[in-house]
């Protein structure tokens, strides 16, 4: 993890890796601290907490314990502790799945600026249409090994499910064709 890290590449987990009894600010720069005559300077890692939720346009109050935020925020403290670092690549391991409707679409605008900035994100997710929505590019995986890849928006969602499973499905519960 820390070669990724030196060399810009950050991960975003499905399952956030945040220290609950911990501040917003403390989480961000967790094993980097800086310090000044031996302790804590406080006051320069509030400054890079609040520049790192800046880029990322939340409002969040650094001193927060993680504790009290939505598994939204906790979200966008994990993104925003991945950019601290200076991340060129983000990646997105199933970021929507334990967020609402509209947390996964405030994530998903917070995704299209990032790539707007010249972040690359490579995004992994079931959810077909997010995925269509932000690719510029769509490598399917079947059993582990590149099934085929796709440029939106030149592809249908059933010619998706049909790289992924390998077959035509007809019958999806919950899915409109």
């Amino acid at each position: 993890p820390r070669e990724a890290l030196d060399s810009g590449i950050g991960m975003v987990h499905q399952e956030l890796n945040l220290a609950e009894n911990l501040t917003v600010t403390e989480n961000l720069l967790l094993g980097r601290e800086p310090r000044r005559g031996g302790l804590l300077d406080r006051a320069t890692m509030r400054q890079e907490a609040k520049r790192a939720l800046a880029q990322l346009h939340i409002a969040l109050n650094p001193d927060t314990l993680v504790a009290k935020l939505s598994t939204a925020q906790r979200q966008m403290v994990e993104i925003a502790r991945a950019l601290s670092f200076n991340a060129q690549l983000l990646i997105f391991d199933e970021p929507t799945s334990s967020l609402s409707e509209e947390d996964g679409r405030l994530l998903l605008k917070v995704i299209m600026s990032l790539k707007a900035q010249g972040v690359a994100i490579l995004y992994v997710s079931h959810r077909l249409p997010e995925v269509q929505q932000i690719s510029d590019r769509i490598v399917a995986l079947r059993d582990g090994r590149n099934s085929g890849t796709a440029v939106p928006p030149n592809i249908s969602r059933n010619t998706l499910i049909q790289m992924i499973v390998g077959r035509e499905i007809t019958d999806i519960y919950g899915y409109e064709a």
